[in-house]
């Protein structure tokens, strides 16, 4: 988790006044909607150390191919002046982006309340901040 912590460029002073709760106790104040938590901009790099699914892991992998692919592609069509093909092919790879952010917050929050291991791992790092509402 160290390395996690250099990856987002962490200092430790993010969430510094977390409530520090057991897993229980999380899972059960977020389904009664009494607390919430709060992610680091760049999430993604969590969502590569859960230990749910390795499948879903190579699903994110193949949709951020695809966004890149489709701007990479849209892109080259600018230079041979396919404008109307061009601009579907970069605002799909965004659309695929959006839908990719989608599903790797959904596994992350699923973590969360599944995996013990995941959710005090994050909490103690001090990667995550669970807060109140």
């Amino acid at each position: 988790m160290e390395n996690l912590k250099k990856v987002l460029r962490m200092t430790g002073n993010e969430n510094v006044n977390s409530l520090q709760l057991n897993h229980d106790e999380f899972v059960q104040k977020y389904k009664l909607g009494k607390v919430d938590y709060r992610l680091p901009k760049r999430y993604i790099n969590l969502f590569y150390r859960l230990y749910i699914d390795k499948w879903k892991q190579i699903f994110a992998q193949v949709l951020l191919l695809l966004f890149w692919g489709g701007v990479i592609f849209g892109i080259y069509l600018l230079f041979k002046k396919e404008w109307s093909y061009s601009l579907i092919s970069i605002i799909g790879g965004l659309t695929v982006k959006q839908c990719t952010n989608v599903f790797l917050l959904k596994s992350i929050k699923k973590g969360l309340l599944m995996d013990k291991k995941y959710y005090t791992d994050l909490l103690d790092n001090g990667i995550i901040g669970i807060y109140d509402k």
